[in-house]
């Protein structure tokens, strides 16, 4: 079977053929070994299959953290874009991607429909993710203020969003922006209570801070599962909670009467908060509340491609 591995500041990502890939049947479980740090080393795969169409692609997104499928993934869909827009990858796919500047393709996933606006010139591929419908999953799922260990969270849809300054008061010494062991401790045991509370969700975890540099003011990182340490640097569906997040706690109206939000959000490079990478969100508002979103993540690249050999219930 052949492979493109590749990461959006550190989220990295498999890319799989569902053709070659055979039966369903234990297809999760032999993607989710493929990613595994013995073999490829991957947070999420993406399946990739042909559609009737010449400008859509079929996909389905398994999590490492959740061991299930999901229904979005933001990094998986920036090295996407990058491997449209530098390989000959839209080919063995049947894509009408013509040779030079931008062009957009339309991904069927199990979230709903997701549109790439890959953008390309003599220097640089960047994309831009539409996310529009994640953030209608998040709202149909719900915001939902809540408290544990007396540290203020907030439930974004399926995310746990905490912001760092509230680990940082209750924290006191504690270096959240290295994640130290004593902030990890704290995430982990928010974490299963959270889930506790909320079986519901998932293993994701966003975490944020307003002490960003230059024009980015948030500083972000996702430690999805850190009993595995699963840290995800950047992640695309977490920026958007935690654009979400910041809409939520604004205590004036500087959002209420506006009808587009932009964010520059300093991440990747490291675990902890701070990273030399930026992604951007765009928000688009209706009564102050969200409708619509994309991101584009300044960090992509394709990192390794080859093939994957099972045998003995092992692959290599």
């Amino acid at each position: 079977m052949h492979f493109l591995k590749g990461h959006m500041g550190g989220n990295t990502i498999l890319l799989l053929s569902r053709q070659e890939l055979g039966a369903e049947k234990d297809l999760l479980e032999r993607v989710l070994r493929f990613c595994s740090p013995e073999v490829l080393g991957c947070h999420e795969a993406g399946i990739l299959e042909k559609t009737s169409s010449p400008e859509a692609l079929k996909i389905r997104i398994a999590a490492r953290a959740s061991r299930a499928y999901i229904s979005a993934c933001g990094g998986l869909t920036q090295v996407l874009g990058k491997a449209l827009g530098t390989t000959d990858l839209g080919k063995a796919y049947g894509l009408d991607i013509p040779e030079r500047g931008p062009f957009a393709v339309l991904l069927h996933t199990e979230g709903g429909q997701v549109r790439l606006r890959i953008e390309r010139d003599e220097k640089e591929t960047v994309t831009w993710t539409d996310m529009s419908s994640f953030v209608s999953e998040l709202l149909a799922s719900g915001i939902e203020p809540m408290n544990i260990r007396e540290i203020p969270l907030l439930r974004v849809g399926k995310f746990l969003v905490i912001r760092g300054e509230d680990l940082e008061e209750a924290l006191p010494g504690a270096d959240v922006t290295h994640l130290d062991h004593a902030t990890r401790r704290t995430i982990e045991a928010l974490q299963a209570e959270f889930l506790a509370l909320r079986p519901q969700a998932s293993k994701d975890v966003a975490l944020y801070d307003h002490k960003g540099r230059g024009p980015s003011f948030l500083r972000v990182t996702f430690p999805h599962w850190l009993p595995e340490n699963h840290i995800e640097p950047a992640c695309g569906t977490g920026t958007v909670a935690i654009g979400m997040a910041v809409l939520h706690h604004a205590s004036d109206s500087r959002f209420s009467d506006s009808e587009a939000v932009t964010f520059s959000m300093e991440s990747g490079g490291s675990p902890g908060l701070e990273g030399p990478d930026r992604t951007s969100l765009k928000l688009v508002l209706e009564k102050g509340q969200v409708r619509e979103a994309a991101f584009s993540h300044s960090l992509v690249e394709l990192t390794a491609r080859g093939e994957i050999i099972e045998g003995g219930g092992k692959a290599s």
